[in-house]
């Protein structure tokens, strides 16, 4: 049997303690998809999918970074093989990284082993540029899932499916950057925001998103801690305080 490098036997470690981390999560919400966190704290989970824009992707993370704001992304491992520096650089700096799938596909349109494969190639892709394990979470592409793509997420190693309960809606071609931004801010205690790296407008709202919500008392979390994940990662730098005050206007 070929034994493993110190860096392959790292990544499968920290697979199995995440993947036994999150199931009590998935048995607790009897195997369905959860659509935000715990309601009685007043927290934000901003995640950000998709990835196919390295330029805007790259903005979004200094923008994370100047502002010192935890997020949780959910690229197609397809979007990430033109920059995997970049990758590289989200992961080293703390960021999660969840499985989107491949190829960004419609998995209910599958077969349950290409859907097996979406995922199980996601992970070996991006693992390999991060070098550290993958969240066990799953966010299906586009939101549509059925019982088949939940016992295939939790076979391949992902308890937890993670839909969202607020949208930016930055996907949207005819929305104003004001109608995102006041989109983004319908969020409660314990929402799940949901965006997109590579449509332009996002990096242009995602300063005031992040602003106004902390001005309403709100504090920026990553899924992992929102859920009560084990995660392995650097330490964020602290966030500036909330200042409890009411939204500016937009």
């Amino acid at each position: 049997m070929p034994q493993l490098g110190r860096r392959a036997f790292l990544v499968l470690a920290g697979q199995a303690v995440l993947a036994t981390a999150a199931a009590p999560l998935a048995q607790a919400a009897g195997g369905r998809p959860f659509f935000h966190g715990p309601r009685d704290e007043r927290v934000i989970a901003l995640t950000i999918d998709d990835g196919w824009s390295a330029s805007r992707c790259g903005a979004i993370l200094q923008i994370l970074q100047q502002t010192s704001t935890p997020a949780t992304f959910f690229p197609y491992a397809n979007a990430t093989i033109g920059d995997s520096g970049l990758w590289r650089s989200i992961a080293q700096a703390g960021y999660p990284i969840g499985n989107h799938t491949r190829s960004h596909p419609w998995m209910t349109a599958l077969a349950p082993a290409a859907q097996a494969a979406e995922l199980t190639q996601a992970r070996a892709m991006i693992e390999a540029v991060t070098a550290n394990p993958m969240l066990p979470v799953f966010r299906p592409p586009y939101g549509v899932y059925d019982d088949t793509v939940l016992r295939v997420a939790r076979a391949s190693g992902f308890p937890m499916v993670l839909l969202w309960d607020t949208s930016a809606a930055d996907t949207s071609r005819r929305a104003t950057p004001g109608q995102l931004i006041q989109a983004a801010l319908r969020g409660t205690n314990g929402s799940v925001l949901l965006t997109h790296a590579g449509p332009t407008l996002t990096p242009l709202i995602l300063p005031s998103v992040i602003s106004l919500y902390r001005d309403l008392g709100f504090r920026f979390v990553t899924v992992a801690e929102m859920f009560g994940l084990a995660q392995p990662r650097p330490a964020m730098p602290s966030p500036p305080p909330a200042t409890g005050r009411g939204p500016r206007p937009l």
